[in-house]
């Protein structure tokens, strides 16, 4: 047929053991084997398992920032919050739909035990940090009541495979029951010594009006 210049048919290329249907040989061949692309069909339900699992992950992943005990903030590459768990909003007492899309620094100021605002944000210099760094220690937060409370952060520069910086992840633990617990035993003490001066002044006083 090839030698009379008639139309030969291509055929799939390929091992003649594992695909009979090469031979026989001596055709143009192609790389791809029509008989085994997906059908629409396949290809519609290929899409839709894929976008069950990243529902799915969604959801997990939700689900681990909404049901930690530890305030989680994630902001952008410009210090713009995006996200905000309700951990985050029992330490700061602002709201999720109050602090997200807001810049970090009009919702949260770390401060010192006097309620003076540091001179250097930690957090600003970690977003203009050229490396990734992380920082760890207590500092105090006023809370949208005015309370100040202490708490321990840790702060994370987050960056992409090209080490450019994409954001920030900061993680916030309330402090108030340890120090209320580190300063108990001296409130004790202060308690017990006030009632031995009341028992001495007291006696003192039975003693002066028995004279």
């Amino acid at each position: 047929r090839a030698l009379d210049g008639r139309y030969i048919a291509p055929a799939a290329g390929g091992d003649l053991l594992r695909n009979p249907e090469v031979l026989p040989t001596g055709r143009n061949l192609h790389g791809l084997d029509p008989f085994r692309m997906p059908s629409n069909h396949a290809v519609k339900d290929g899409a839709q398992q894929a976008e069950r699992l990243l529902a799915e992950h969604d959801q997990w992943m939700s689900a681990v920032i909404t049901g930690t005990g530890e305030g989680l903030i994630v902001t952008d590459d410009h210090g713009i919050i995006k996200s905000f768990n309700p951990a985050a909003c029992e330490v700061t007492g602002c709201c999720e739909t109050e602090a997200v899309q807001k810049p970090l620094e009009s919702v949260i100021q770390f401060l010192d035990g006097h309620g003076t605002e540091l001179h250097q944000d930690p957090l600003f210099e970690i977003l203009q940090s050229p490396v990734h760094r992380q920082w760890g220690k207590e500092v105090f937060i006023r809370r949208r009541d005015g309370t100040l409370i202490p708490v321990d952060y840790t702060a994370s520069a987050v960056r992409n495979d090209a080490g450019r910086l994409i954001g920030m992840v900061i993680v916030l633990r309330d402090n108030s029951e340890r120090h209320r617990a580190e300063r108990q035993p001296a409130a004790d003490a202060l308690q017990r010594n006030r009632q031995h001066l009341d028992e001495h002044a007291g006696q003192v006083a039975a003693r002066h009006r028995d004279r």
